[in-house]
């Protein structure tokens, strides 16, 4: 507009952020957060969140637009991620054990579960294991989901199923489908569990708030951003889109990036160490005959317990086999023995695989210990010579190399758990057993057991 001086006759146009009516003398400097371009015959009030500059010339965008956008495109985040979860993605384990022995047991997550506290005494939810290694938790089942082809939001009828109880953000207890303590001792260190579709609809959140919960939050936000700065939307909607867009694609990322982050679990990065100690080691692995040759040192034993030893801790053999020796073995399907470098059988050992690993391995040290101080014998096959041991060779004493190097034929550990039908035979005098015991060179048996009882 312009403002008309009497005394020059003329009209005069206002600057930007000034504003004059009709007739006026003066220019008018706009209001508090609202703008006037040049010419301009009223102010415009700047939209939510956005303010005016020192001239009041322009609009800009302020903190309160930002942390409104952030505050949008977080909760969009939270929803693209959960959204998959709530069909039942896998979740890796880190840890199954029991807290005590007549404690609960706990399922230790590597990451969040995403299970929600929220409503859990109103809809428990069931989770299904796969991988574990442990047979009282893992089912075969006819669903589509395999660990190596992926997924899908369809769980089968079949297999054993528990219900869990949320601890914390990465810890589960487990319990029966009744909501009871479990008697078993489950024990892994490697797998999945997968809640069950559709409880996950319900029970999935974040930091113990339920999915549906967020979406409502969400829902809210939006509803409050439209009802209360349209017009901004409108202004700023390139600004808004992008944010969106840039949200979809974090969640994305995350999504498809999470189980391969979470898939490599303390277990498996030792487990590699372990591969790269033996490929060292023992570069060319290959396939050796059934039996007597197929023995491990008592230095490789020992080594391969302190280099696990906190993982084992009190656990027995089916843990030790199912979750460090297959998992090292499952690459090349052969021996522990053929992996880590066999040896000829010097002593025969039959074992309870229920008894701790961790005492079968002191028991073993302390038979070679045991013959640290013994005559030289000659293979079994020299009884048939008529003279007995005792009264060949002389007295021998062993220096600790040459008791790491006793061997020993160890069925978990010189069998190939892949091809354990192979292993047995057709009948019993073609079994691994049978063939090692028989071979002329093993120079003894040693059973290990929990307890013996003097009659």
């Amino acid at each position: 507009m312009h403002v008309v001086r009497d005394n020059q006759r003329q009209c005069l146009e206002c600057g930007a952020g000034r504003f004059s009516t009709e007739g006026s003398i003066s220019c008018i400097v706009c209001g508090e957060n609202s703008i006037a371009v040049e010419r301009s015959g009223q102010c415009q009030e700047c939209s939510p969140g956005t303010s005016t500059d020192l001239l009041h010339i322009e609009c800009y965008r302020n903190g309160f637009f930002w942390a409104g956008q952030f505050v949008l495109s977080f909760f969009l985040v939270v929803v693209f991620c959960l959204m998959p979860k709530c069909f039942g993605l896998p979740v890796y384990i880190l840890n199954v054990s029991r807290e005590s022995r007549d404690g609960h047991v706990v399922v230790t997550t590597n990451g969040p579960h995403f299970i929600s506290k929220s409503l859990e005494k109103a809809m428990p939810i069931q989770v299904r294991f796969e991988g574990t290694g442990h047979p009282g938790l893992d089912k075969e089942r006819m669903g589509l989901y395999s660990l190596r082809r992926g997924w899908t939001p369809f769980t089968s009828p079949r297999g054993q199923s528990f219900q869990v109880k949320v601890l914390g953000w990465d810890r589960l207890e487990l319990q029966s489908l009744e909501g009871k303590q479990l008697l078993e001792d489950f024990q892994a260190s490697q797998g999945t569990l997968r809640p069950a579709f559709p409880a996950t609809m319900l029970r999935t959140g974040f930091f113990h708030i339920p999915f549906f919960v967020i979406q409502i939050i969400l829902v809210m936000i939006l509803i409050l951003i439209y009802a209360f700065n349209w017009a901004g939307v409108v202004n700023e909607l390139g600004v808004v889109l992008c944010g969106v867009g840039i949200a979809i694609v974090i969640a994305v990322l995350i999504t498809v990036l999470q189980p391969q982050i979470y898939m490599i679990t303390p277990l498996s990065r030792r487990l590699t160490l372990y591969r790269a100690k033996l490929a060292r080691e023992h570069p060319k692995p290959q396939v050796c005959p059934r039996g007597p040759g197929r023995a491990i040192t008592e230095g490789q034993l020992a080594d391969f317990y302190a280099f696990f030893a906190d993982f084992i801790q009190e656990r027995n053999m089916y843990y030790t086999d199912a979750n460090l020796v297959k998992p090292l073995t499952a690459q090349m399907q052969l021996s522990f023995a053929e992996l880590a470098g066999p040896s000829q059988v010097q002593y025969f050992v039959s074992h309870y695989w229920g008894t701790p690993f961790k005492h079968f391995c002191e028991s073993i040290e302390l038979h070679a210990q045991s013959v640290a101080t013994m005559r030289e014998r000659t293979p079994m096959g020299a009884v048939n010579s008529g003279r007995s041991f005792a009264s060949q060779g002389s007295l021998k004493s062993l220096s600790d190399e040459d008791l790491r190097k006793q061997a020993y034929w160890i069925c978990s550990l010189s069998n190939n758990q892949w091809s354990v039908s192979e292993e047995l035979g057709h009948n019993w005098d073609e079994s691994s057993f049978y063939l090692t015991l028989r071979s002329g060179f093993c120079l003894g048996t040693a059973m290990v057991e929990r307890l013996l009882y003097c009659c």
